[in-house]
Protein backbone atom coordinates (compact mmCIF):
# COMPACT_ATOMS: atom_id res chain seq x y z
CA UNK A 1 0.00 0.00 0.00
CA UNK A 2 1.35 3.28 -0.86
CA UNK A 3 1.69 5.97 1.78
CA UNK A 4 -0.72 8.72 1.78
CA UNK A 5 1.50 11.78 1.72
CA UNK A 6 1.99 14.05 4.99
CA UNK A 7 0.30 16.77 2.68
CA UNK A 8 -2.35 14.51 1.57
CA UNK A 9 -3.30 13.76 5.78
CA UNK A 10 -3.23 17.22 6.06
CA UNK A 11 -5.43 18.77 3.04
CA UNK A 12 -7.99 16.41 4.94
CA UNK A 13 -7.44 17.57 8.46
CA UNK A 14 -7.78 20.92 7.42
CA UNK A 15 -10.83 20.64 4.63
CA UNK A 16 -12.84 18.95 7.86
CA UNK A 17 -12.02 15.28 7.05
CA UNK A 18 -10.43 14.09 10.56
CA UNK A 19 -12.25 10.72 10.42
CA UNK A 20 -10.99 10.26 7.02
CA UNK A 21 -7.43 10.65 8.04
CA UNK A 22 -7.31 9.06 10.71
CA UNK A 23 -8.76 5.77 8.83
CA UNK A 24 -5.69 6.77 6.36
CA UNK A 25 -3.19 6.84 8.79
CA UNK A 26 -4.37 3.43 10.56
CA UNK A 27 -4.71 1.54 6.95
CA UNK A 28 -0.92 2.39 5.96
CA UNK A 29 0.10 1.82 9.62
CA UNK A 30 -1.84 -1.62 9.83
CA UNK A 31 -0.44 -3.05 6.13
CA UNK A 32 2.94 -1.03 6.65
CA UNK A 33 3.83 -2.84 9.77
CA UNK A 34 0.75 -3.95 12.13
CA UNK A 35 1.74 -2.86 15.75
CA UNK A 36 1.55 -5.60 18.36
CA UNK A 37 0.58 -4.98 21.78
CA UNK A 38 2.76 -7.10 24.20
CA UNK A 39 0.82 -9.57 26.31
CA UNK A 40 2.50 -8.80 29.10
CA UNK A 41 4.05 -5.39 29.70
CA UNK A 42 7.25 -4.94 31.55
CA UNK A 43 7.43 -2.97 34.30
CA UNK A 44 7.39 0.00 34.57
CA UNK A 45 7.95 1.14 30.76
CA UNK A 46 8.91 4.45 29.35
CA UNK A 47 6.93 5.46 26.24
CA UNK A 48 8.80 7.98 24.61
CA UNK A 49 6.93 9.51 21.33
CA UNK A 50 8.05 11.29 18.95
CA UNK A 51 6.64 11.42 15.27
CA UNK A 52 9.70 13.44 13.55
CA UNK A 53 12.38 10.88 14.12
CA UNK A 54 13.07 9.27 11.01
CA UNK A 55 16.49 9.09 10.13
CA UNK A 56 19.94 7.27 11.68
CA UNK A 57 21.40 11.03 11.80
CA UNK A 58 20.18 14.25 13.68
CA UNK A 59 19.12 16.33 16.59
CA UNK A 60 15.96 13.63 17.07
CA UNK A 61 17.88 10.51 17.19
CA UNK A 62 20.55 11.75 19.72
CA UNK A 63 17.92 13.54 22.13
CA UNK A 64 16.45 9.74 22.20
CA UNK A 65 19.30 8.33 23.02
CA UNK A 66 19.72 10.36 25.54
CA UNK A 67 16.65 9.72 27.22
CA UNK A 68 16.89 6.14 26.62
CA UNK A 69 20.04 6.08 27.80
CA UNK A 70 18.78 7.70 31.15
CA UNK A 71 15.45 5.87 31.69
CA UNK A 72 17.62 2.60 31.02
CA UNK A 73 19.79 3.67 33.98
CA UNK A 74 16.32 4.36 36.43
CA UNK A 75 15.25 1.10 35.78
CA UNK A 76 12.95 1.72 32.86
CA UNK A 77 11.84 -0.08 29.95
CA UNK A 78 11.63 2.28 26.93
CA UNK A 79 9.87 2.13 23.72
CA UNK A 80 10.66 4.91 21.25
CA UNK A 81 8.06 5.52 19.18
CA UNK A 82 8.86 7.23 16.06
CA UNK A 83 8.32 7.92 11.62
CA UNK A 84 6.61 5.07 10.02
CA UNK A 85 8.53 5.79 7.41
CA UNK A 86 12.15 6.05 8.33
CA UNK A 87 15.79 4.74 7.64
CA UNK A 88 16.12 4.05 11.20
CA UNK A 89 17.98 0.55 12.01
CA UNK A 90 15.49 -1.86 13.57
CA UNK A 91 15.62 -2.13 17.23
CA UNK A 92 13.72 -3.84 19.59
CA UNK A 93 12.83 -0.90 21.34
CA UNK A 94 11.70 0.86 18.37
CA UNK A 95 8.35 1.67 16.95
CA UNK A 96 7.23 2.98 13.59
CA UNK A 97 3.93 4.64 14.21
CA UNK A 98 3.27 7.99 13.68
CA UNK A 99 2.97 9.00 9.92
CA UNK A 100 3.16 13.39 10.02
CA UNK A 101 5.54 14.97 11.88
CA UNK A 102 4.31 17.58 14.59
CA UNK A 103 7.60 20.00 13.30
CA UNK A 104 5.86 21.34 9.47
CA UNK A 105 2.39 20.91 8.77
CA UNK A 106 3.05 20.31 5.46
CA UNK A 107 -0.55 21.54 3.85
CA UNK A 108 -0.79 25.53 4.87
CA UNK A 109 -0.37 27.49 7.94
CA UNK A 110 -3.14 27.36 11.20
CA UNK A 111 -4.73 30.44 10.57
CA UNK A 112 -8.01 29.76 13.08
CA UNK A 113 -9.14 28.17 15.66
CA UNK A 114 -11.12 25.72 13.35
CA UNK A 115 -8.35 24.62 11.74
CA UNK A 116 -6.18 24.10 14.91
CA UNK A 117 -9.23 22.49 16.60
CA UNK A 118 -8.90 19.61 13.90
CA UNK A 119 -4.99 19.25 14.30
CA UNK A 120 -6.00 18.61 18.25
CA UNK A 121 -8.01 16.11 16.81
CA UNK A 122 -5.95 13.74 14.84
CA UNK A 123 -2.61 14.01 17.26
CA UNK A 124 -5.21 13.31 20.44
CA UNK A 125 -6.77 10.13 18.79
CA UNK A 126 -3.07 9.33 17.50
CA UNK A 127 -1.46 9.32 21.19
CA UNK A 128 -4.46 8.39 22.80
CA UNK A 129 -4.36 4.85 20.57
CA UNK A 130 -0.36 4.54 21.31
CA UNK A 131 -0.67 4.98 25.11
CA UNK A 132 -3.65 2.52 25.53
CA UNK A 133 -1.82 -0.16 23.54
CA UNK A 134 0.68 0.19 25.77
CA UNK A 135 -0.08 1.29 29.27
CA UNK A 136 2.92 3.15 30.24
CA UNK A 137 4.25 4.91 33.83
CA UNK A 138 6.11 7.01 32.18
CA UNK A 139 5.18 9.52 29.05
CA UNK A 140 7.77 12.01 27.10
CA UNK A 141 7.31 13.81 24.32
CA UNK A 142 10.70 15.61 24.11
CA UNK A 143 9.98 18.05 21.59
CA UNK A 144 5.99 18.64 21.86
CA UNK A 145 4.60 21.62 19.93
CA UNK A 146 1.62 23.91 19.97
CA UNK A 147 0.23 22.02 17.40
CA UNK A 148 -0.44 18.53 19.55
CA UNK A 149 0.35 19.91 23.47
CA UNK A 150 -3.25 19.95 24.30
CA UNK A 151 -3.99 16.37 22.64
CA UNK A 152 -0.84 14.67 24.58
CA UNK A 153 -1.93 16.52 27.55
CA UNK A 154 -5.47 15.06 27.10
CA UNK A 155 -4.34 11.67 26.19
CA UNK A 156 -2.03 11.17 29.27
CA UNK A 157 -5.04 12.79 31.57
CA UNK A 158 -7.73 10.28 29.85
CA UNK A 159 -5.37 7.02 30.10
CA UNK A 160 -4.21 7.72 34.11
CA UNK A 161 -0.29 8.41 33.44
CA UNK A 162 1.66 8.99 36.57
CA UNK A 163 4.58 11.01 35.12
CA UNK A 164 5.12 12.29 31.66
CA UNK A 165 7.71 15.01 30.28
CA UNK A 166 7.10 17.63 27.69
CA UNK A 167 10.32 19.48 26.16
CA UNK A 168 9.45 22.84 24.42
CA UNK A 169 11.83 24.14 21.99
CA UNK A 170 9.84 27.11 20.93
CA UNK A 171 6.47 29.19 22.05
CA UNK A 172 5.39 32.20 20.92
CA UNK A 173 6.70 32.56 17.35
CA UNK A 174 6.41 29.29 15.22
CA UNK A 175 6.83 28.97 11.38
CA UNK A 176 3.29 27.57 10.94
CA UNK A 177 0.99 30.28 12.55
CA UNK A 178 1.20 33.76 12.24
CA UNK A 179 -1.68 34.31 15.20
CA UNK A 180 -0.02 34.38 18.44
CA UNK A 181 -3.61 33.94 20.43
CA UNK A 182 -3.83 30.14 19.11
CA UNK A 183 -0.55 29.42 20.07
CA UNK A 184 -0.87 30.94 23.91
CA UNK A 185 -4.76 29.32 23.75
CA UNK A 186 -3.00 26.14 23.28
CA UNK A 187 -0.30 26.27 25.81
CA UNK A 188 -3.17 27.62 27.75
CA UNK A 189 -5.46 24.78 27.81
CA UNK A 190 -2.53 22.39 28.12
CA UNK A 191 -1.58 24.12 31.55
CA UNK A 192 -5.41 23.86 32.92
CA UNK A 193 -5.36 20.39 31.46
CA UNK A 194 -2.66 19.36 33.85
CA UNK A 195 -3.21 21.56 36.60
CA UNK A 196 -6.33 19.01 37.15
CA UNK A 197 -4.19 16.21 36.73
CA UNK A 198 -4.01 14.36 39.52
CA UNK A 199 0.07 12.99 38.75
CA UNK A 200 3.57 14.30 38.37
CA UNK A 201 4.32 16.43 35.16
CA UNK A 202 7.92 18.15 34.21
CA UNK A 203 8.25 20.77 31.40
CA UNK A 204 11.63 21.11 29.50
CA UNK A 205 12.21 24.85 28.47
CA UNK A 206 14.41 25.33 25.85
CA UNK A 207 15.52 29.20 27.21
CA UNK A 208 14.32 31.24 29.99
CA UNK A 209 12.41 33.42 27.63
CA UNK A 210 9.75 30.15 27.15
CA UNK A 211 10.02 29.69 30.49
CA UNK A 212 8.12 32.61 31.26
CA UNK A 213 6.12 32.35 28.39
CA UNK A 214 5.00 29.32 29.85
CA UNK A 215 4.38 30.65 33.05
CA UNK A 216 2.40 33.90 31.63
CA UNK A 217 0.20 30.85 30.00
CA UNK A 218 -0.71 29.15 33.57
CA UNK A 219 1.81 26.20 34.15
CA UNK A 220 3.26 26.35 37.75
CA UNK A 221 7.23 27.54 38.13
CA UNK A 222 7.73 24.45 40.23
CA UNK A 223 7.02 21.99 36.81
CA UNK A 224 8.98 24.22 34.50
CA UNK A 225 12.79 23.64 34.29
CA UNK A 226 15.17 25.21 31.99
CA UNK A 227 17.32 22.99 29.82
CA UNK A 228 18.86 24.64 26.50
CA UNK A 229 19.78 21.69 24.49
CA UNK A 230 20.30 18.13 26.86
CA UNK A 231 21.70 16.39 23.62
CA UNK A 232 24.93 18.78 23.40
CA UNK A 233 26.75 16.58 25.77
CA UNK A 234 27.08 13.78 23.28
CA UNK A 235 28.99 15.65 21.02
CA UNK A 236 32.00 14.02 22.92
CA UNK A 237 32.07 10.73 24.66
CA UNK A 238 34.55 12.63 27.53
CA UNK A 239 34.72 16.33 27.82
CA UNK A 240 38.54 16.82 27.37
CA UNK A 241 40.57 20.37 26.81
CA UNK A 242 40.22 21.02 22.94
CA UNK A 243 43.45 19.44 21.14
CA UNK A 244 44.92 21.02 18.30
CA UNK A 245 46.37 18.63 15.90
CA UNK A 246 46.11 20.25 13.34
CA UNK A 247 48.77 23.04 11.52
CA UNK A 248 46.26 25.22 10.41
CA UNK A 249 43.23 27.28 12.03
CA UNK A 250 40.13 25.07 11.13
CA UNK A 251 36.92 27.03 10.99
CA UNK A 252 33.51 25.58 10.39
CA UNK A 253 29.98 25.91 9.47
CA UNK A 254 27.96 22.58 10.33
CA UNK A 255 24.62 21.52 11.02
CA UNK A 256 21.44 21.75 9.01
CA UNK A 257 20.93 24.42 6.20
CA UNK A 258 17.66 25.83 7.42
CA UNK A 259 16.49 29.30 6.29
CA UNK A 260 17.18 31.25 9.84
CA UNK A 261 20.51 29.47 10.10
CA UNK A 262 21.30 31.92 6.83
CA UNK A 263 23.67 29.42 5.26
CA UNK A 264 23.59 31.38 2.06
CA UNK A 265 25.68 33.48 3.77
CA UNK A 266 28.17 31.16 4.07
CA UNK A 267 27.77 30.37 0.44
CA UNK A 268 28.52 33.73 0.10
CA UNK A 269 31.87 34.05 2.30
CA UNK A 270 33.42 31.21 0.64
CA UNK A 271 33.60 32.86 -2.70
CA UNK A 272 35.17 36.37 -0.81
CA UNK A 273 38.59 36.63 -1.32
CA UNK A 274 40.11 33.22 1.06
CA UNK A 275 41.15 34.44 5.04
CA UNK A 276 44.48 35.36 5.20
CA UNK A 277 47.17 32.67 6.94
CA UNK A 278 46.83 29.52 7.76
CA UNK A 279 43.06 28.81 7.81
CA UNK A 280 40.85 25.85 6.69
CA UNK A 281 37.09 26.25 6.16
CA UNK A 282 35.07 23.20 7.00
CA UNK A 283 31.51 23.91 5.48
CA UNK A 284 28.26 21.63 5.71
CA UNK A 285 26.32 22.87 3.16
CA UNK A 286 23.21 21.37 1.27
CA UNK A 287 24.11 23.10 -2.29
CA UNK A 288 20.12 22.28 -3.50
CA UNK A 289 19.16 24.61 -0.67
CA UNK A 290 21.79 27.49 -2.07
CA UNK A 291 20.99 26.77 -5.53
CA UNK A 292 17.15 27.89 -4.52
CA UNK A 293 17.98 30.68 -2.72
CA UNK A 294 21.33 31.76 -4.80
CA UNK A 295 22.04 30.37 -8.28
CA UNK A 296 23.79 27.15 -10.58
CA UNK A 297 26.68 29.75 -10.82
CA UNK A 298 27.35 30.06 -7.20
CA UNK A 299 27.24 26.15 -6.29
CA UNK A 300 29.80 25.41 -9.06
CA UNK A 301 31.96 27.82 -7.83
CA UNK A 302 32.17 26.44 -4.43
CA UNK A 303 32.16 23.03 -5.55
CA UNK A 304 35.28 24.12 -7.96
CA UNK A 305 36.78 25.61 -4.31
CA UNK A 306 36.36 21.97 -2.81
CA UNK A 307 37.71 20.13 -5.54
CA UNK A 308 41.10 22.13 -5.88
CA UNK A 309 41.76 22.48 -1.99
CA UNK A 310 40.27 25.58 -0.96
CA UNK A 311 37.74 24.31 1.46
CA UNK A 312 36.61 21.38 2.72
CA UNK A 313 32.95 20.75 1.71
CA UNK A 314 31.17 18.90 3.87
CA UNK A 315 27.58 16.89 3.06
CA UNK A 316 24.28 17.42 4.50
CA UNK A 317 23.85 13.77 5.50
CA UNK A 318 26.59 13.59 7.77
CA UNK A 319 25.94 9.93 10.62
CA UNK A 320 26.25 11.36 14.19
CA UNK A 321 29.75 9.94 14.24
CA UNK A 322 31.04 11.92 11.07
CA UNK A 323 29.20 15.10 12.83
CA UNK A 324 30.67 14.36 15.81
CA UNK A 325 34.02 14.13 14.67
CA UNK A 326 34.05 16.72 12.27
CA UNK A 327 32.99 19.23 14.90
CA UNK A 328 35.04 18.24 17.63
CA UNK A 329 38.46 19.19 14.50
CA UNK A 330 37.35 22.78 14.67
CA UNK A 331 38.84 25.60 16.72
CA UNK A 332 35.91 27.99 15.67
CA UNK A 333 31.89 27.56 14.64
CA UNK A 334 30.07 30.11 12.99
CA UNK A 335 26.75 30.51 13.82
CA UNK A 336 25.10 33.22 11.21
CA UNK A 337 21.82 33.18 13.44
CA UNK A 338 18.97 35.60 12.84
CA UNK A 339 16.30 37.28 15.73
CA UNK A 340 14.41 33.14 16.01
CA UNK A 341 17.07 32.71 18.24
CA UNK A 342 16.41 35.14 20.52
CA UNK A 343 13.44 32.90 21.68
CA UNK A 344 15.27 29.39 20.50
CA UNK A 345 17.70 27.96 22.04
CA UNK A 346 21.04 27.05 19.80
CA UNK A 347 22.49 22.97 19.74
CA UNK A 348 25.40 23.95 18.30
CA UNK A 349 26.54 26.88 20.72
CA UNK A 350 25.83 23.95 23.68
CA UNK A 351 28.19 21.68 21.52
CA UNK A 352 30.62 23.94 21.41
CA UNK A 353 30.87 24.53 24.62
CA UNK A 354 31.01 20.73 25.61
CA UNK A 355 33.89 20.96 22.89
CA UNK A 356 35.94 23.15 23.97
CA UNK A 357 35.33 25.33 20.10
CA UNK A 358 35.15 29.11 19.82
CA UNK A 359 31.80 30.12 18.90
CA UNK A 360 31.43 33.20 16.22
CA UNK A 361 28.42 34.90 17.34
CA UNK A 362 26.15 38.05 15.96
CA UNK A 363 27.26 40.65 17.88
CA UNK A 364 23.83 41.90 19.48
CA UNK A 365 22.27 38.51 20.08
CA UNK A 366 21.24 36.53 23.10
CA UNK A 367 23.69 33.86 22.07
CA UNK A 368 26.59 36.05 22.14
CA UNK A 369 25.48 37.63 25.71
CA UNK A 370 25.09 34.14 27.02
CA UNK A 371 27.86 32.71 26.33
CA UNK A 372 29.65 36.34 27.21
CA UNK A 373 28.20 35.79 30.92
CA UNK A 374 29.90 32.30 31.21
CA UNK A 375 33.37 34.44 30.86
CA UNK A 376 33.21 34.19 27.19
CA UNK A 377 34.63 36.39 24.46
CA UNK A 378 33.37 35.78 20.79
CA UNK A 379 34.05 37.15 17.49
CA UNK A 380 31.24 39.06 16.46
CA UNK A 381 29.65 39.79 13.36
CA UNK A 382 27.62 43.56 13.38
CA UNK A 383 25.36 42.78 10.51
CA UNK A 384 24.30 39.10 8.76
CA UNK A 385 26.77 39.58 5.68
CA UNK A 386 29.53 37.61 4.13
CA UNK A 387 31.67 40.39 4.75
CA UNK A 388 30.86 40.91 8.34
CA UNK A 389 31.28 37.02 9.13
CA UNK A 390 34.90 37.64 7.23
CA UNK A 391 36.28 40.28 9.66
CA UNK A 392 35.23 38.30 12.72
CA UNK A 393 36.76 35.22 11.62
CA UNK A 394 40.24 37.28 10.93
CA UNK A 395 39.64 38.82 14.31
CA UNK A 396 39.17 35.19 16.15
CA UNK A 397 42.07 33.75 14.18
CA UNK A 398 44.43 36.74 15.08
CA UNK A 399 43.42 36.43 19.02
CA UNK A 400 42.87 32.18 18.90
CA UNK A 401 45.35 31.36 21.59
CA UNK A 402 43.26 33.58 24.18
CA UNK A 403 40.02 32.84 23.04
CA UNK A 404 41.21 28.88 23.19
CA UNK A 405 42.01 29.32 26.74
CA UNK A 406 38.07 31.06 27.41
CA UNK A 407 36.76 28.44 25.46
CA UNK A 408 38.45 25.58 27.71
CA UNK A 409 37.84 27.36 30.92
CA UNK A 410 34.16 27.40 30.37
CA UNK A 411 34.26 23.85 29.03
CA UNK A 412 35.53 23.02 32.46
CA UNK A 413 33.45 25.26 34.35
CA UNK A 414 29.83 23.94 32.40
CA UNK A 415 29.17 20.78 33.93
CA UNK A 416 28.35 22.67 37.32
CA UNK A 417 26.02 25.20 35.38
CA UNK A 418 22.07 24.69 35.97
CA UNK A 419 21.36 24.42 32.50
CA UNK A 420 23.78 21.79 31.66
CA UNK A 421 23.38 18.02 30.63
CA UNK A 422 24.67 16.55 33.82
CA UNK A 423 21.95 19.15 35.71
CA UNK A 424 19.76 17.79 33.37
CA UNK A 425 20.16 13.83 34.82
CA UNK A 426 20.20 14.87 38.01
CA UNK A 427 16.95 16.48 37.89
CA UNK A 428 15.25 13.92 35.85
CA UNK A 429 17.21 11.18 38.25
CA UNK A 430 15.44 13.21 41.34
CA UNK A 431 12.19 13.80 39.67
CA UNK A 432 11.64 10.60 38.70
CA UNK A 433 10.93 6.96 40.84
CA UNK A 434 13.89 4.98 40.64
CA UNK A 435 13.13 1.01 39.17
CA UNK A 436 16.53 -0.28 40.08
CA UNK A 437 16.69 -3.11 42.01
Amino acid sequence: MNPPTEKQIWDEVFDGSVRTALEQTQAYRSSHQPVDTPTTKPKPTALYLEPSLNANTGHQLTLAGCYKQLLTNLGYQTIIAHALKNSLQQQPDHLPYFLVKHHTMASRNIDSSAEMARVEHYFRNEFEQIIREYTPDLCVFATIRFTNIVAATQAITDQNIAHSIFGIMEAAEVPDCTDPGIIQTAFSRAADILQKQNASHLLIAETEYIKTYLLNCGFQEENVEVFPYVASRQITDIPQPHKKDQKNIQVGYIGDSRPVRYPELIADLLVLEPIPGLVDLNIQLNLAYIKNKRNQKLCDEISNLHKNGFIKLHPPNLSNQQYRELFCSLDFVILPYGERYEQIGSGVLFEAIYAGVIPILPADSKLNRFYAALGGDAPVFETLSAQAIRAAIIDGVLQYSTLNKMAMAIQSKWPDHPSSTEQWQSKLTNWLPSHIV
